[in-house]
């Protein structure tokens, strides 16, 4: 009996482990690789983590339906894949170790509770990076000089160099705000105890305006809509008192940003962007690269050019910066992966939000508050992920990686759902 805690000790400490280093490497990824160390090494101890915490389930791996679309996921990565017949592998190796933490995940599962607020301790720098830079540029211009080196993408040479603050493209910057707004939402929304609920609204005040600093429109508006959505889940009842509440929290928000934008104008460049959507450079770019993926897709119906195919086909003597990739995650899909792929990766979605769902509901039903917070913060970043991908390269870039860690919690609360609310149960 000592031994079977002794090991179940071992793997929620390693589980926790795993789950920082990974949201470390999502964060800072940029900066590892300047002040610390390589990608292969880091991607090594990754590994090696998800190595020592199979060991500490003896080698044991649930035989469940849950994971067939998520195997699936991985050959459809494997086939035909672009970057490996080009010799390269770094970023194919990075998304299977994304993946393959899914089937390690759920021996045990209190060690999940930790999560949302690992989100936002690992992610908060990024907060107050952005903040600090804002306030004093001349602290910016030393963090450049002793990093990058260079001025990053979004910043105009440096002229807002708090909109990318510690990331190499305020975009990813912007990410990383979206998810510790996100986490701290569902900690917020569901909190009891006064004092904290007043301590993690402050945090989620400061980090929206830490987000509406970096000027992204796509975050802003999808963080939104992730926040209205699991504000019916949480709450499925009384849902015309709810959308009341909502509407009035909505003015006073608004209220708020109207106050907020006199001492820090800067906030209003977001909203100023939102005056050219569909006619500015970046959605211009974005339907050549749309145009393009479709034209790729036509050539190749079924099985498309292959993982990375996209990014391999020429497209950059069009758009230099598809490199980065075609900047809608399902037009990419068809592009690379045909009809087959994406109705593999569809499923895999599909699969993760309908567990998380089930879930929440379970949830609901047997009042558990602490995993109902978990489950919450894995449905927003999973429907903003979603969101997402209609403009950017979610489950090409890091923001995979938070994205698997939402699949994670869902998936290893689902699989052990009775368990928990056995032992919730018997410790009332």
């Amino acid at each position: 009996m000592n031994d079977k805690l002794k090991i179940k000790s071992v793997y929620t400490m390693l589980m926790i482990i795993l789950m920082g280093f990974v949201l470390i490497e999502s964060n800072y990824w940029y900066l590892l690789s300047i002040l610390v160390c390589s990608s292969d090494t880091r991607y090594l101890i990754w590994g090696g983590l998800i190595i020592l915490t199979l060991l500490a389930q003896k080698l044991k791996i649930r035989k469940t339906f849950v994971y067939v679309p998520w195997l699936f996921y991985i050959m459809m990565i494997l086939f035909n894949n672009q970057e490996l017949a080009h010799g390269r592998y770094q970023n194919t190796e990075r998304l299977i170790l994304c993946i393959i933490m899914i089937f390690v995940c759920a021996y045990k599962s209190e060690w999940i509770r930790s999560v949302p607020k690992m989100i936002v301790a690992i992610g908060i720098p990024n907060v107050i990076a952005t903040l600090l830079f804002l306030v004093n540029d001349s602290l910016y211009r030393i963090f450049i000089s002793k990093t990058y080196g260079e001025y990053q993408s979004g910043t105009e040479y440096g002229k807002y160099g708090y909109r990318a603050a510690l990331a190499d493209h305020y975009s990813q910057n912007a990410t990383y705000i979206s998810m510790v707004v996100l986490a701290l939402f569902a900690l917020f929304l569901m909190e009891k105890q006064k004092r904290r609920k007043t301590f993690w609204g402050v945090l989620l005040g400061i980090s929206v305006i830490a987000l509406l600093l970096t000027s992204k429109r796509a975050h802003l508006l999808f963080c939104v809509a992730a926040a209205i959505i699991v504000y019916y889940l949480a709450y499925p009842q009384k849902r015309l008192e709810k959308t009341f509440k909502l509407v009035i929290t909505g003015a006073v928000v608004a209220f708020g940003l109207a106050v907020v934008s006199e001492y820090i104008p800067q906030i209003n460049n977001v909203f100023e962007r939102f005056q050219t959507a569909g006619t500015d450079k970046e959605t211009v770019g974005r339907f050549i690269m749309w145009n393009y993926a479709f034209g790729l897709f036509k050539q190749k119906p079924l099985f498309g050019t292959g993982w990375w195919g996209f990014r391999y086909s020429g497209i950059t003597n069009v758009r230099a910066d598809a490199l980065t990739g075609c900047h809608n995650v399902y037009i990419e899909i068809l592009a690379n992966c045909g009809v087959v792929g994406f109705v593999i990766f569809i499923i895999a979605l599909i699969s993760a939000i309908y567990i998380t769902l089930r879930s929440i509901k379970f949830c609901i039903d047997k009042e558990l508050l602490e995993y109902k917070i978990v489950l919450l913060c894995s449905a927003a970043i999973q429907i903003f992920c979603l969101m997402y991908c209609m403009t950017g390269n979610v489950m090409f870039d890091r923001t995979f990686h938070f994205y698997i860690v939402a699949v994670i919690l869902s998936v290893s609360f689902y699989l052990n759902k009775d368990r928990i609310a056995y032992m919730e149960g018997e410790s009332i």
